[in-house]
């Protein structure tokens, strides 16, 4: 099985952007990175609308992603305060190919 891109992607309610990237940096990230099958990951800050964040990860394979996510891993991922803080959530899967 090919390597699984999964591209996490959110909009943060209005002047809750530090609570939301306190529970990132402490809750989120430390999880993820711990993660077997995880081969890399990168969070992402906003360039142009301040408000939308993304998280990208490299999973080794879709048993790894389901294994991180569980059987609903075609879903967002959230940590408990992450659903209050956001407006929206996205979650888009890619296989890797040469």
């Amino acid at each position: 099985m090919p390597p699984v891109v999964r591209i996490f992607r959110c909009r943060v309610k209005a002047g809750r952007r530090d609570e939301w990237e306190k529970i990132v940096r402490e809750v989120s990230v430390p999880k993820l990175s711990q993660s077997e099958g995880l081969l890399a990951y990168y969070p992402g800050a906003p360039l142009g609308d301040p408000d939308e964040f993304t998280m990208v990860s490299v999973w080794r394979d879709r048993g790894a992603v389901r294994a991180y996510a569980g059987d609903s891993w075609r879903e967002p991922v959230l940590y408990p305060g992450e659903e209050e803080i956001l407006d929206e959530v996205h979650v888009h899967h890619y296989e890797l190919f040469d």
